[in-house]
């Protein structure tokens, strides 16, 4: 386990947003993060106020599939599915969402340890049909 990711990534104002990471190590092989669990909060600026914290809609061992959390066809070995960290933010969430740039990051946590998986900028796509 390591340092922090970069990925910017552009949420669609209104519509449910989705993303699926696989966990590896420096050497490229899978984690097994089973008793981890994810956090994830976006902010106007680093340190700044909260916009969204979705802690509850992030899995550890599941990917999302047509809007659904689904540990099915993950990988043929127990713990090969159990290195994907999936993040779900409902379109109820982002029809509120109010800025043009915002910043955010996901860590995981097990126990007394935390680690930060990836961070980066969050770009609003204006939503038109209302």
């Amino acid at each position: 386990m390591g340092k922090a990711g970069k990925y910017n990534i552009v949420i669609e104002e209104g519509s449910t947003f989705g993303l699926d990471l696989l966990y590896k190590d420096s050497s490229g092989d899978r984690q097994n993060l089973s008793s981890y669990t994810g956090r994830m909060q976006i902010r106007d600026s680093p340190g700044g106020d909260l916009i969204d914290s979705t802690d509850s809609n992030i899995r550890i061992g599941h990917k999302v599939q047509n809007g659904t959390f689904v540990t099915s066809g993950l990988g043929d070995a127990t713990t090969t599915h159990q290195s994907n960290i999936s993040i779900e933010i409902f379109a109820t969430h982002t029809a509120n969402y109010d800025f043009e740039k915002a910043f955010y990051d996901i860590e995981i946590q097990s126990g007394n340890h935390v680690e930060r998986v990836i961070e980066g900028s969050v770009t609003l796509s204006r939503e038109i049909t209302q």
